[in-house]
C-alpha cells in the first residue's frame, strides 16, 4: 500500500501530462486543417492586381461567404472546444497575405499565404501550470500556430504589385 502511495502521485502526473498534450495536439491538427480549408477555399477568387487582393479583403466579413465566417466554421469543426474568443484581431492573429512573383519564363503568379494564431486551452491544472509558460504568458491558453501557402496560377497576369494583406 506504501509504494502505491509514493507511485501514484508520479504516475498520474504521467498520465494527465499526456492527456493534455493529446489535446494540445488535436488543436494543432485542427488548426492546420483549418488553415489548410481556408487556403483552398480563397484560391479561386481571381486575384489579378493590388485592386483584386483589396477587394477580396473587403469581402473578407462578408456575412454569406466572407474569410472570417468560413475560418470560424472551419476551425469550430477541426478543434476540441473551440471558442471564438481564443484569438485577437487587434493582434492581426488570422491574416490573408498575397504576394506576386515572377515565373522564369517572363510571366507571373500570385502567393496567398494564411496565418493563424489560436489561443488553446489548458484543462489539467498542474500541468498546464506548467505548459502556460512556455508561449511567453500566463493566461491559461497554450499559444498555437499555423501557416499555410498556396501558389495561385491566373492567366493574363502583366505585372507583379506590392504585398497585399488583411485580417480574417
Amino acid at each position: 500500500m506504501a509504494e502505491f502511495a509514493l507511485v501514484a502521485p508520479i504516475f498520474f502526473l504521467m498520465l494527465f501530462g499526456v492527456i493534455e498534450l493529446a489535446l494540445l495536439m488535436g488543436g494543432q491538427n485542427g488548426l492546420v486543417a483549418s488553415a489548410r480549408e481556408l487556403a483552398r477555399y480563397t484560391a479561386p477568387f481571381r486575384v489579378a492586381t493590388q485592386a483584386d487582393a483589396t477587394a477580396v479583403c473587403n469581402n473578407a466579413g462578408n456575412v454569406d461567404h466572407g474569410f472570417t465566417q468560413q475560418l470560424n466554421g472551419f476551425m469550430s469543426r477541426a478543434i476540441p472546444g473551440y471558442n471564438a474568443s481564443n484569438w485577437s484581431a487587434a493582434l492581426h492573429e488570422r491574416t490573408v497575405t498575397y504576394t506576386w512573383g515572377d515565373n522564369a519564363d517572363g510571366t507571373h503568379y500570385v502567393q496567398m499565404q494564411i496565418h493563424i494564431v489560436y489561443h488553446f486551452p489548458l484543462h489539467v491544472p498542474l500541468i498546464s501550470a506548467v505548459l502556460d509558460r512556455f508561449d511567453g504568458t500566463v493566461d491559461n491558453k497554450f499559444k498555437l500556430d499555423a501557416t499555410e501557402t498556396m501558389r495561385i496560377e491566373n492567366l493574363g497576369l502583366t505585372s507583379t504589385y506590392s504585398q497585399v494583406s488583411c485580417d480574417v
